[in-house]
């Protein structure tokens, strides 16, 4: 019944986002560091690879 509801896929995509948010400052607070948490987030962003062609269409990237 909620599948179809434009609410409930805004909804969900605002909940990932605070989940980011709190994430991202809890790490801030726990290394004391917001440079070095910046590296660190580049570092992993520049570890990922690309998806196939066939699982690109299917999913947006969003790193």
């Amino acid at each position: 019944m909620f599948w179809f509801s434009p609410f409930s896929w805004w909804q969900l995509a605002r909940l990932a986002e605070l989940a980011e948010i709190i994430s991202d400052a809890e790490a801030i607070e726990i290394i004391d560091d917001r440079l070095s948490y910046a590296e660190i987030l580049l570092d992993f962003a520049s570890t990922v690879k690309p998806r196939p062609a066939e699982l690109a269409m299917a999913r947006a990237s969003t790193v």
